[in-house]
């Protein structure tokens, strides 16, 4: 129930660190930071517009140029819904009706990647919604965003496969055997990717060589990859542990035991790192000591990371609100009541887009 549970939970942001992929937009963002090149939102945001959907949302939406992609699922008639939305109307641009429950997508050029609930990786075009390639091959589902690196996209699935495929047409490049299954989506940087399994061993694979290796174990299991500063990666897992550890030699930098489970990436600006748990405590920690900065407890379970602009971060919680804090102090500077609980925000000209039940909404 836990695995299935938490193979819903979607995220998504794009990250400028010490390395962005620039030409590709992700969840999270290569390196996972889950910070958005976009002016802050400093002051209670109005709503824009919003599009409701045939079911209830099951991605957050993502944005390449005026358009934004979102996905809808609806489970008792197993029915899924794939939208591009007009970014500054909310206006269809194109639907997709199909059988699969999507992950938020990855996207490079006119290519946007989906992992599935039905044991598949599908390629669709950016452009008019149409199917490019689907790859099948496997026995395990891939319901995290892909990652894209030059010309491969590269996924884990619940069937213990770690696979590579060519991004042009889906053909296999390299499939090898990991011990567990694998829930995470990756992170990168110009020289590696890492991965997580469920047993907690964090993965380092060469992306010129496609050399693998587990470099770092946490002793339980972890369902995020690292975020990376530089040479370092700042991972979490089931535990309640967050851990700091040196990409290059896997040695452990230190470690800190929140009050609860962390199945969140972190997401960090400058020297702290916003971490939180299954029972809604948000911390703000020192990412060079690992010690407390500030916390913060909220109501209702919040399934989302925060998104970072500046220095504020949003972060939705389980009371239906959407919050924005000081990233340095966790002093909240305004809310938003919402009629359902709703995903993480993607931002950009200081507009938050993002889904809450079977709706898409645009705040500005």
């Amino acid at each position: 129930m836990k695995k299935k549970l938490l193979s819903m939970i979607v995220l998504m942001g794009i990250a400028i660190g010490i390395y962005s992929q620039t030409d590709v937009v992700v969840f999270l963002g290569n390196t996972h930071s889950g910070c958005y090149n976009s002016s802050p939102v400093t002051s209670v945001p109005q709503q824009k517009w919003e599009f409701e959907m045939p079911a209830k949302n099951c991605s957050d939406p993502i944005i390449i140029g005026d358009k934004i992609l979102v996905n809808a699922y609806d489970k008792e008639n197993k029915k899924g819904y794939q939208f591009a939305l007009d970014k500054n109307t909310g206006k269809q641009i194109w639907r997709n009706d199909i059988s699969e429950q999507l992950s938020t997508p990855t996207v490079k050029g006119d290519k946007a990647l989906y992992g599935s609930k039905s044991n598949m990786t599908i390629a669709l075009d950016l452009k008019t919604g149409n199917e490019i390639w689907r790859y099948t091959d496997i026995s395990g589902m891939t319901c995290v965003p892909p990652a894209i690196i030059d010309d491969k996209a590269y996924f884990g699935t619940h069937g213990k496969e770690w696979c590579i495929v060519d991004l042009n047409n889906g053909s296999l490049i390299k499939k090898q055997i990991v011990e567990n299954g694998i829930c995470c989506f990756p992170s990168w940087d110009n020289k590696h990717i890492y991965f997580t399994d469920w047993a907690g061993n964090l993965h380092k694979q060469d992306i010129f060589s496609l050399a693998d290796s587990i470099i770092y174990r946490t002793g339980k299991s972890s369902h995020v990859a690292p975020t990376i500063i530089n040479d370092t990666g700042i991972m979490t897992n089931d535990n309640g542990l967050l851990i700091s550890v040196n990409l290059d030699t896997g040695k452990e930098i230190w470690r800190f035991e929140s009050r609860g489970k962390l199945w969140r990436s972190p997401s960090v600006k400058d020297n702290t790192c916003l971490i939180i748990t299954d029972n809604s405590h948000i911390y703000g920690i020192d990412i060079k000591s690992g010690n407390i900065i500030w916390e913060v407890k909220k109501e209702g379970t919040i399934y989302t990371s925060a998104s970072i602009t500046n220095n504020i971060a949003y972060i939705s919680c389980g009371d239906k609100k959407m919050y924005a804090f000081g990233i340095y102090n966790g002093e909240e500077i305004w809310h938003i009541q919402l009629h359902d609980v709703a995903g993480q925000p993607f931002i950009e000209n200081k507009t938050l887009y993002f889904t809450s039940g079977e709706k898409v909404y645009a705040y500005k």
